[in-house]
């Protein structure tokens, strides 16, 4: 079952555990992580996105059955934060890198499933990172293959240089993935703009920042902001914070550095570990609390 993605393994000292794991995000995704194309694996793309046209109604009409709390949340690399600007550790992601020595990458699962619909993306599949024990499970039961930190922070940049959002758990003290989203077939990144309220996915601690002495209105970072925050007033860029989600790609997309990230006067802090995160989600369940 492990190796069919329907059961995780943790290892506990000298025990290994088997746990079942959410159907989104976890039974689903773990579908998809081998890049198999057969038929089986056609099906239950089509499965998955038959379920999440259900979970789209459902948000429509804020049903009480759909939990309140992210499970996930954006994180901007550090080099596109403002240098001037505190950051708290949990917004650090090459910290979490540091401090962790198992890496797995494994494909996005998001692009695959929709490559086997018959609408494929441009952007590369190969970026997705499980880290610390889901990347164990991923390797020991061939879902992706071990990397280094270095080549940890070489897809970060490749998939950063694509245009992708870097997308980690909504835990603070480690994380167990991260994942580099495309916004069309995203579905974390879709929901933003669906339904932002709807609590997929939670922003970043910060939000862009245009200098007007130094932006020359390129246009550079509006083709590159997947929200559509930014627009071009009287040759100067400008952002719409209420669509900005904090991801950076603006920032890097600036030739002459005039965008920062600065942090948000009120940024949603993320739980403390997976634990706690999945008491928060149960608990923002209406339905299951009534």
């Amino acid at each position: 079952m492990a190796r069919k993605g329907i059961v995780v393994t943790i290892q506990q000292g000298e025990k290994q555990i088997y746990t079942i794991p959410p159907l989104i995000p976890g039974i689903l995704e773990l579908q998809m992580m081998k890049g198999e194309v057969d038929e089986r694996a056609k099906r239950i793309a089509k499965l998955t996105y038959e379920y999440i046209d259900l979970l789209k109604e459902l948000e429509k009409v804020k049903d009480d059955r759909l939990p309140t709390v992210p499970f996930a949340r954006v994180i901007a690399i550090e080099q596109d934060i403002d240098g001037g600007t505190i950051v708290q550790p949990y917004d650090r992601l090459l910290e979490y890198i540091d401090k962790t020595e198992i890496f797995a990458l494994t494909l996005c699962h998001c692009r695959h499933a929709h490559e086997l619909l018959g609408d494929p993306c441009s952007k590369p599949k190969d970026v997705c990172i499980a880290i610390g024990p889901s990347a164990q499970h991923i390797i020991e039961y061939g879902m992706g293959k071990a990397i280094s930190k270095k080549e940890v922070r070489d897809t970060l940049k490749r998939a950063e240089d694509a245009g992708l959002v870097h997308v980690v758990s909504n835990t603070a003290e480690n994380i167990a993935f991260i994942c580099n989203c495309c916004i069309c077939h995203c579905e974390v990144l879709k929901s933003f703009k669906r339904a932002p309220d709807y609590g997929r996915a939670a922003r970043s601690s910060f939000v862009a920042e245009v200098s007007a002495d130094e932006c020359v209105g390129c246009g550079n970072c509006i083709e590159r902001c997947p929200m559509e925050a930014l627009s071009i007033q009287d040759e100067l860029a400008i952002v719409a914070n209420k669509n900005c989600i904090g991801c950076g790609l603006c920032v890097s997309a600036c030739p002459i550095e005039a965008i920062a990230l600065i942090p948000k006067g009120v940024a949603a802090v993320p739980y403390t570990n997976a634990r706690q995160l999945n008491k928060a989600i149960v608990s923002s369940i209406k339905s299951a609390n009534t």
